[in-house]
């Protein structure tokens, strides 16, 4: 934001914070420019009006609209701009120097008869009738304090005309008093005159209101006063949400009050007026439905012309929505809110000032629960947390408002009351608001379930999404977008996380990340964006009530409420990618010969999964040296654990299984316990969007540094990017100073001269694993060159277009089974070449290996696909030769 540069202001009582305000206009307002507005059209209004009394056009037709509209959604401000606007036009000595009405205006005098909320009017109620009822109050209340300047002669012509429009009001809408009238017209000529086409109301009304204009003049006291013409201003609050008679009163208002020396001012929702006029036009034809003559969009546009008639684009002022204001930030805004103290707001979010409305919101949650939200990167919108109205950002403030105050002291009971506070708006009113049902109901379900079942809950509610719709009804990302999930991806987390009896705790943070990721991206609508936030949000309450509750002195003979919650991964399958060319998780072989500091270090970075490990077990709860004395040959390191390892170093001496041996395992333990920077690692973990940000920015990191050669200094760079990244973050930054995820640097160096070891007895396993799989797929491809094949074949094809290595491994296969079919025939055997046998099982070993490493999609080189199509060219030809 430029220094020096004017802000909006959004003022808000605190303990008032839903009440209809009506301060005098301030020259940072929010809607000032909305008032500006305003004041222009009633400038024009009162032109018009004295235009029609110089040429007594009072009873034209084509006089003036005088309607001013300040229009825009739900919550959006409409009722206190109509308010606030309403009150400095009838109030002269609320207008300041900054805000002035137009010359005409300023020689005004404008009553109001009070504000007039038509949404609870049913089809007995008249609001004619009630302008009418508060004019006569408003007379009475000038009679009696008006000493003797209201004569009998105006009190009996105002009763006149009262009972002039009181009895066309009632032949107005009374159908069996018009019977009896016409039925004795003779006898009712006056009556019958009143009745003729609703000139006579509206001649009354104008009548009416012009008398008692020149009565509030005659009585004022003020000489200026007397010498100003004078207005009735009607202000009208949301005509557009009585559904039922809205066309009604707007036809009320279009025949009878558009007269001069009257404004009518209005707040409503023009679409919905739209709908409501619809509604009518569509019910009154209902006789003409499925006709040719008539359809739905017709009736739309009947409206639409309708409402632009009632009130034209040059009446309608169009309220700033805070959100886009807030997007575009093209007018920053001030956020004014606090305790109202000697007439003044006490703001109590002064500390933000200048920041927007979105980060002092963020930084306000902060500082009141601990939750840390990461705001979108610019141009990408706002943050989910966001109100997109003013009413959703009062009601935020009032919630965070009653919070217990943090900042001086930190008091866990305090912090877990707000936590609780803001966990009830989150699932009472944020999900109601912007989720539809469906998703509601996944949300609400998640709290009820037991806090280490919910991650079960979660998979399986996901996987259901994933799996059941219909991608045709849902915008999704292309389906070649490295985003997207392969086909095997789906069928791995089938088996492994969308199976509904499997031990709960062998879900992970990671799976949930995982998962969330995938419909974020699978899924690219609205709902699917709020639900991905409700339950990140979710899970961020819960884990920092988890943190708050658990038992600190529990033994580490297992472990704690948050490690238990977490698993054995944070960022799932995005961990391999967190560091240069996947080397943020990977499985390598285990020197037997290590010592205690160096097995304890290792506990810290990796799992040891055993052997036969399946889908469900718990990872980080099988250790390296188990009971049965059987040692690990090898261990999984995956560069979350070292966070993970933070939240917990008791449970070290568990993962290793030590607890039975010497105590220099212990005291090994609490070197690295001593080590570890526990407070910021909890910041990173218990906020899901943090965790999920530091990965990011980790993962964007891994090229920057592509000069750095040795395994060792790239996890030195790739660290101290975790610490700036985190430290660079508004809620924990200290000025200059860097935080530490390592704070011993003894430690910290030793970590990353274990990773460059790890990483590179990395390849003796690879190279193991790769062998054995070498020989596997040697075997099968032998087995089918080797023995008859009895199956369907299928045409041999030339490939013409690059392709993945998955389609080329299945077409060498139906090479093979075309040559095992021809050899092993009894009727007419064919023998191909053994060059070409071997090189048809070359390619198969390649591609399946190929696939093994890098996935289904893996496009294949121009010469692999040569090699391939030189394969089949070649079978063909052998097979034509034959046959001729």
């Amino acid at each position: 934001m430029k220094e020096g540069m004017d802000l909006s202001e959004i003022i808000v009582e605190q303990g008032n914070e839903f009440r209809i305000y009506n301060y005098t206009i301030l020259p940072k307002d929010i809607f000032i420019k909305a008032y500006h507005q305003a004041a222009q059209i009633v400038e024009e209004i009162v032109i018009a009006s004295l235009q029609a009394d110089k040429e007594d056009k009072a009873g034209v037709v084509d006089y003036l609209n005088n309607i001013i509209a300040f229009t825009g959604e739900r919550g959006q401000g409409k009722s206190s701009a109509m308010v606030s606007f309403t009150n400095t036009l009838t109030n002269p000595d609320k207008v300041s120097d900054y805000f002035k009405f137009h010359s005409k205006t300023r020689k005004c005098v404008f009553k109001q008869i009070g504000q007039i909320d038509p949404s609870s009017f049913d089809s007995i109620s008249n609001i004619l009738e009630v302008i009418v009822a508060r004019l006569f109050k408003e007379f009475e209340i000038l009679c009696k304090f008006s000493d003797s300047n209201v004569t009998i002669e105006d009190k009996n012509q105002m009763f006149q005309l009262f009972g002039r429009v009181y009895q066309n009001l009632c032949l107005s809408r009374n159908i069996e008093m018009r019977r009896n009238i016409e039925q004795d017209y003779e006898s009712n000529l006056q009556e019958l005159s009143c009745m003729s086409d609703g000139t006579s109301l509206r001649d009354n009304m104008l009548e009416l209101i012009k008398h008692y204009l020149n009565l509030c003049k005659k009585t004022t006291k003020s000489e200026k006063d007397y010498l100003n013409e004078y207005f009735l201003v009607v202000p009208i609050d949301d005509l557009d949400i009585n559904i039922d008679h809205a066309f009604q009163m707007a036809e009320q208002i279009r025949k009878y009050l558009m007269i001069p020396h009257v404004i009518i001012i209005m707040a409503m929702r023009i679409e919905q007026l739209k709908m409501c006029v619809e509604k009518k036009y569509w019910s009154d034809l209902s006789e003409m439905r499925g006709s040719d003559r008539l359809n739905p969009t017709e009736t739309a546009t009947m409206a639409a012309k309708y409402v632009d008639k009632l009130i034209p684009d040059g009446r309608k002022i169009a309220l700033p929505n805070v959100q886009i204001m807030e997007e575009n930030f093209v007018d920053p805004v001030l956020l004014i809110y606090g305790p109202k103290k000697d007439g003044t707001i006490h703001n109590i979010l002064q500390k933000y000032a200048g920041k927007g409305i979105q980060e002092t919101i963020l930084r306000f949650i902060y500082d009141q629960t601990g939750i840390a939200f990461i705001p979108p990167q610019k141009g990408r919108g706002l943050h989910p947390i966001i109100p997109q109205t003013l009413r959703e950002l009062v009601s935020l403030l009032c919630v965070l408002g009653k919070m217990k105050d943090l900042t001086s002291q930190e008091d866990p009971n305090a912090r877990l009351d707000n936590l609780n506070t803001f966990e009830t708006f989150l699932i009472n009113t944020w999900v109601p608001n912007y989720l539809d049902y469906g998703n509601s109901k996944i949300i609400l379900e998640l709290y009820q379930e037991n806090t280490f079942r919910k991650h079960l809950y979660i998979t399986n509610r996901i996987m259901d999404i994933i799996e059941n719709t219909d991608s045709k009804t849902m915008y999704t990302l292309d389906p070649r977008s490295p985003l997207m999930p392969t086909k095997d991806t789906i069928e791995v987390w089938k088996d492994t996380l969308s199976r509904k009896k499997v031990n709960p705790l062998s879900h992970s943070v990671g799976d949930i990340l995982s998962l969330l990721n995938v419909l974020s991206h699978r899924f690219v609508n609205e709902q699917a964006v709020k639900l991905v936030f409700a339950i990140k949000t979710s899970y961020t309450l819960i884990m920092h009530k988890l943190l708050l509750t658990q038992d600190t002195n529990a033994l580490s003979l297992e472990s704690n409420k948050i490690h238990k919650f977490v698993g054995d991964s944070l960022w799932g399958y995005k961990t391999a990618s967190t560091l240069r060319d996947d080397r943020g998780a990977f499985s390598f072989s285990i020197d037997k010969s290590y010592n205690t500091d160096d097995i304890i270090l290792m506990a810290a970075m990796c799992d040891f999964p055993n052997k036969d490990s399946k889908a469900g077990d718990i990872i980080y709860e099988q250790p390296l040296n188990p009971r049965n004395n059987q040692k690990k040959e090898s261990a999984y390191f995956h560069i979350d654990n070292l966070l993970i390892t933070c939240i917990d170093t008791d449970y070290l001496p568990q993962k290793i299984d030590a607890t039975h041996l010497s105590g220099k395992y212990l005291d090994a333990c609490n070197r690295i316990k001593q080590s570890f920077n526990r407070k910021m690692a909890e910041h990173i973990i218990i906020n899901f969007e943090v965790m999920e940000y530091i990965q990011s920015v980790c993962a964007q990191g891994k090229d920057i540094k592509s000069e750095v050669k040795s395994a060792s200094e790239y996890m030195r760079t790739n660290l101290d990017i975790l610490d700036s990244c985190f430290s660079k973050l508004p809620y924990y930054s200290n000025g200059s100073e860097i935080q530490h995820l390592i704070i011993d640097g003894d430690i910290r160096e030793q970590i990353c001269s274990k990773f460059e070891e790890f990483d590179a007895k990395k390849g003796d396993l690879e190279s193991q694993k790769l062998d054995v799989s070498k020989r596997k797929y040697i075997n099968k491809i032998n087995s089918i060159l080797e023995n008859p094949y009895t199956g369907k074949l299928q045409d041999i094809r030339v490939i013409t277009k690059e392709c993945t290595v998955l389609y080329l491994r299945n077409h060498d296969l139906n090479l093979a089974r075309n040559i095992a079919f021809h050899e092993q025939s009894k009727t007419s055997p064919i023998q191909f070449s053994s060059s070409i046998k071997i090189e048809v099982q070359d390619l198969y070993v390649e591609s399946a290996l190929m696939v093994m490493e890098k996935g289904n999609s893996e496009i294949i080189s121009s010469a692999m696909l040569g090699r391939y199509n030189g394969c089949a060219r070649e079978i063909l030809n052998t097979i034509d030769n034959s046959r001729k």
